[in-house]
């Protein structure tokens, strides 16, 4: 059984340019509820986008709820419009799969005026659901949920709070932050800027430019990170907590002053190995060409 509803909202919006000049956004808005899990619980969603934001949610009931929003912006109205019949998302449930796939067709009929698409998914799920994400431009937000995250991301904002999530992610420019979440998986980054704050589990991280941001506040947590051209910054460190295994190449290491750790010189740089007897953070670091702060 399926319940459709699609409305169309037209919201007329003016900026100043200071040169007199003015621009019209107009959104479409398809709100979809389906019960897709009367027959088979729906256990991986698949989504290929661009120029879209992905929130995931989790609720109680067995289905899964979509809400779409499309926003089309020129500063001519009637290509403003056109842009609205140009996005479409296709969706197909196929066993205990849902595939929910953007497309954008080409301009027919402006003369080339070009109105900036955009869209929004609001994704309400069941506990556990994995989902598998391709998305160029746009954020992708999880919170309070219990879910399992493999994508391909450019150009994206990741937002994780309150969860338990299992990661599997390459991302190329953008940000990462994941605060108060248990996280397990592997990220694999270039050029982006990624902090942990009160995280625990166990993760792998390759990074090359950009930064990462490592404050767990005293959670168990076990990283094990490689980074090439990043700065890499540990803050909260306490010696009885933190185990250390540092390896450097050609990199800078930045030390607050009370933190009394005895590197080991080598030909191309340097390492480190503390152990305390009952740590609550491992971090395994590898660097290359990058910067390391440690700070209490």
């Amino acid at each position: 059984m399926k319940h459709f509803v699609c409305c169309l909202i037209a919201v007329l919006y003016i900026s100043s340019t200071g040169l007199g000049q003015t621009d019209q956004v107009y959104r479409a808005s398809q709100d979809e509820n389906h019960v897709f899990g009367k027959s088979n619980v729906i256990s991986t969603i698949h989504i290929h986008a661009e120029q879209t934001n992905i929130n995931i949610l989790q609720w109680e009931r067995p289905f899964v709820d979509v809400v779409i929003l499309n926003t089309s912006s020129h500063e001519k109205e009637e290509a403003a419009r056109a842009g609205l019949d140009r996005v479409k998302f296709h969706k197909d449930e196929i066993g205990k799969n849902l595939y929910i796939r953007k497309l954008v067709t080409a301009d027919q009929n402006n003369g080339g005026e070009v109105p900036r698409i955009f869209s929004e998914l609001t994704l309400m799920v069941p506990e556990g659901v994995e989902f598998r994400l391709k998305n160029k431009v746009g954020r992708i937000t999880v919170e309070s949920g219990n879910i399992d995250l493999k994508g391909t991301l450019e150009l994206c904002q990741l937002i994780v709070a309150r969860s338990s999530i299992n990661l599997n992610v390459s991302q190329s420019f953008g940000e990462i932050k994941i605060t108060d979440s248990q996280i397990r998986g592997e990220l694999k980054l270039n050029r982006v800027n990624a902090t942990l704050s009160q995280v625990q589990g166990s993760l792998k991280a390759k990074t090359r430019w950009g930064s990462l941001v490592i404050d767990p506040t005293q959670s168990s947590l076990e990283l094990t990170a490689s980074i090439n051209k990043t700065e890499m910054s540990v803050r909260g460190l306490s010696l009885e907590k933190y185990q250390l295994d540092i390896s450097t190449k050609s990199s800078r290491i930045n030390v607050s002053p009370s933190l009394l750790l005895d590197f080991a010189e080598t030909e191309t740089g340097k390492t480190l190995s503390h152990f305390p007897a009952n740590p609550s953070v491992k971090l395994n670091i590898e660097s290359d060409n990058s910067k390391i702060n440690l700070q209490n």
